[in-house]
């Protein structure tokens, strides 16, 4: 009996225990909302991963530049070798199974619709000390560098004639005062490359002169950085609105190289991220603005403005580049790009070795050929560190950049992006081969050395005031796309898949 009294005291002291903890923690009261659904005050755009590792699974050498020494004239950077693995981890692959709702994918759900200038006065962030000891005359010498292509202070690479881009490109002026609003978009998601902004700001902020302020926007997502990034961004703010150019900067801590997280999800949601200007603002901008999506590369002022005159000229809907490494002769993007024959650009082994990368579009005879005299060419799927694209369906919500769905091909978002225009009945996709840039300045200048620069491929001293004007450039004929194309999740791990997904398709995993 007296055990049994006992044991009630006890079960009654152990229930009014727990009551006690569940009313001392408040998160566990029915007001708190799941993570994903909690409102920050404002809209907080998060930042892009490094770029300098940009969209690849195999083995290759990545130019990253040497830190900087001291506060005199800079040399060339070295080219510091990092190793991609092969193969995508064992937890971003399991992370990638990990579907979240696909409505949440722009980050855009209950956020207010802000003018451009109300966003850019809320979002620009006074930079913290962020570890890189820049003082207030180190980040004027950046600033006067972007903005002056002449400026000596920090070695970049060189890009003859740029003061005064050719009369070729002012048929991109003219497009740009058509219609009133912004034409031209310049998208960019930034990681821990101050060195590099001497070179890719001041092209990119020479080509808005030219182009015209008043038909540009810029939108950047930095975030992670310690090496000053930031803060010369920031710095740069005062310069783009003198100018009146539309300038929206901000800031994130997504890491889409953290522990168990699917790498190309978080990749997705910051490209998405710096479109959101572009997406929140529709009567801002023209009925058919471009995107330039630009990566942390040393590129120079005609290929920013050559990339935007291809993309019009032959009417496509997304216009890439070619990023190299390995001294200018390894194509780096791979892994997201595929020809026509819905291969890879290059035959890639299962030893993923790289000793076929010279032979470019092997199996695919209409574009190797094109390739052999450096025309515009059209393939499945690219990116090649800046991509054109056009921007009404990402605008209409027709489209954006994801990661694969469950039991999709895994693919990088350029790929999916490809198949979901093949989808749409709008793949019309090119590469311009003479377009070629690299992820620092030393890279750059082998990558010019190899390849030249398009004012040796293109006349750029003539005038075009219309596309009718160009005689020279041949026009693309534009194929269906392929059928199906090679599903690569590994080097190793190859199977061929329908170029739109169909989970009932037999190819479907």
């Amino acid at each position: 009996m007296r055990t049994s009294v006992r044991s009630t005291r006890i079960a009654v002291l152990c229930g009014f225990l727990l009551i006690l903890v569940w009313m001392l923690y408040p998160s566990h009261t029915s007001e708190e909302k799941p993570e994903h659904l909690v409102q920050s005050r404002a809209p907080t755009i998060a930042v892009l991963p490094s770029t300098s590792i940009p969209e690849a699974h195999p083995t290759t050498i990545i130019p990253q530049p040497a830190p900087q020494a001291d506060t005199t004239t800079w040399a060339p950077e070295q080219e510091v070798g990092v190793t991609i693995p092969t193969e995508p981890a064992d937890t971003a692959v399991a992370a990638a199974n990990n579907f979240p709702d696909e409505t949440n994918l722009l980050g855009l759900n209950g956020r207010p619709k802000l003018p451009i200038e109300r966003i850019i006065e809320e979002h620009f962030r006074e930079p913290e000390d962020d570890g890189s000891h820049l003082d207030h005359a180190m980040l004027q010498e950046y600033v006067k560098s972007i903005n002056d292509l002449g400026y000596p202070k920090f070695w970049r690479l060189e890009c003859p004639g740029e003061s005064q881009p050719g009369k070729r490109y002012e048929v991109l002026r003219r497009i740009g005062k058509e219609e009133p609003g912004i034409k031209y978009f310049f998208a960019l998601d930034l990681f821990q490359i101050v060195n590099v902004l001497p070179r890719l700001m001041g092209s990119i902020l020479q080509a808005i002169k030219y182009l015209g302020p008043e038909n540009c926007a810029i939108s950047i997502i930095e975030g992670r950085s310690t090496d000053g990034t930031y803060l010369v961004l920031h710095k740069l703010r005062h310069t783009l609105q003198e100018l009146g150019v539309r300038y929206w900067l901000e800031q994130s801590d997504i890491d889409p190289h953290g522990e168990g997280v699917d790498r190309i999800a978080e990749l997705s949601k910051l490209r998405n991220m710096a479109l959101e200007p572009l997406l929140y603002n529709t009567e801002e901008f023209t009925t058919d603005p471009l995107i330039l999506f630009v990566n942390d590369i040393a590129v120079c002022t005609d290929d920013l403005l050559e990339l935007l005159y291809q993309h019009l000229l032959q009417n496509a809907t997304q216009t890439c580049a070619y990023d190299w490494v390995d001294g200018g002769h390894l194509h780096y993007d791979a892994w997201v790009s595929r020809s026509m024959s819905g291969n890879t650009f290059f035959e890639i082994p299962q030893d993923m070795s790289w000793a076929f990368s010279r032979n470019m579009f092997w199996d695919e005879p209409i574009s190797k050929a094109k390739y052999k005299k450096q025309e515009p060419l059209q393939v499945f799927s690219c990116w090649g560190g800046m991509s054109v694209l056009d921007a009404k369906p990402f605008m209409s919500g027709d489209i954006e950049f994801r990661r694969s769905y469950e039991g999709e091909c895994y693919s990088g978002e350029p790929t999916t992006l490809a198949s979901d225009l093949v989808k749409l009945n709008i793949s019309r996709v090119q590469t311009v081969p003479y377009v070629a840039v690299a992820y620092n300045d030393h890279a750059g200048a082998s990558a010019k050395g190899v390849h030249k620069y398009v004012k040796d491929w293109v006349d750029v001293d003539t005038l075009v005031e219309r596309f009718e004007d160009d005689t020279k450039t041949t026009r693309i004929e534009w194929r269906p796309p392929p059928p199906r194309y090679r599903c690569m999740p590994s080097f190793v791990d190859c199977w061929w898949v329908d170029s739109v997904w169909d989970p009932n398709s037999s190819t479907a995993k």
